[in-house]
């Protein structure tokens, strides 16, 4: 009877090994993922660029998979988090499926409040569901955008000469103030004509110090659009001072760790002025040691 029982179990075991043998051979075709990158190659070149302008949005780019030519080729899910500065996920922003050929980007709204960080993966996905290894962005947070030409003037003994300009990080707003020490707790910027040009000035240079000024650091990011859109791989301003020109972007800490770019539109001298102004766009970032924008932080 014991040997009955041996044989009997051993037969229910070869059973059972064959049911898994010929069962499992079905379970990567119905797998969510993610699958290899030699079985479903991701996208490429996740990149992010920051608007405010009209609302809080971020723009999401890749670079598409070289297997979207394939017949069973779906397109690309989206997938927007919120994250801690570690990129330690803390909840869903947005999803979103982009069918293959419409596009290589997504829109994404962001919180109004911009006290967030976010990022960004996007996966290649099949017809059956099954999805690839995740391109991820770099961890990013939403900023305020002002396109209405702000104005700092050069330094001047005109009484309507206001070479200081400074931003409240938690509103956005930029403010013009006359370049004196009983306005120094706000000022985080200074113009004024140098030798060579007009220079953009930490208040607290050595130059042009002021009373409790406080300490600006600048840097060169480029010139036009696509400078004032550069998201990632921003490098720290480390300047006291700056040449200052038409279409260049720099890039400002202030003394509290917050970070502006700041692009100048026009250089000219208005009505009777015998000083010139120079009107700029800005991007604030609200969030401390987070550049506008930086992979880490």
């Amino acid at each position: 009877m014991k040997q009955a029982r041996t044989v009997c179990f051993s037969s229910l075991l070869l059973t059972l090994i064959l049911m898994m043998q010929f069962t499992g051979c079905k379970s990567d075709n119905n797998s969510t993922g993610p699958l290899p990158t030699e079985q479903l190659a991701p996208p490429s070149n996740v990149t992010v660029s920051l608007y405010a302008a009209s609302g809080t949005g971020a723009s999401i780019r890749w670079t598409a998979s070289p297997d979207q030519s394939a017949s069973d080729f779906k397109g690309y899910t989206v997938i927007t988090n919120r994250v801690d500065s570690l990129g330690s996920t803390l909840g869903l922003q947005d999803s979103a499926l982009i069918a293959k050929g419409d596009s290589t980007f997504h829109n994404v709204t962001l919180d109004a409040g911009r006290q967030y960080r976010y990022q960004s993966s996007v996966y290649s996905v099949r017809n059956d569901g099954s999805r690839s290894q995740a391109a991820t962005s770099v961890i990013y947070a939403g900023v305020y955008e002002a396109t209405s030409n702000s104005k700092i003037d050069e330094f001047s003994n005109a009484a309507s000469a206001k070479s200081g300009f400074g931003w409240d990080p938690f509103t956005g707003l930029g403010t013009q103030y006359s370049y004196s020490s009983s306005n120094s707790a706000m000022i985080d910027l200074h113009l004024r004509s140098t030798g060579t040009g007009l220079n953009f000035y930490s208040p607290s240079a050595p130059a042009v110090s002021i009373t409790n000024a406080r300490q600006t650091k600048i840097g060169l990011i480029g010139t036009g659009q696509a400078a004032f859109d550069k998201a990632e791989n921003l490098e720290e301003p480390n300047l006291d001072n700056i040449a200052v020109a038409q279409d260049n972007v720099y890039l400002i800490k202030t003394q509290d760790n917050y970070y502006v770019k700041v692009w100048v539109k026009s250089i000219v001298k208005t009505g009777n002025n015998s000083y010139n102004t120079v009107s700029f766009d800005y991007k604030i970032q609200p969030m401390k040691g987070l550049r506008v924008l930086k992979s880490r932080h």
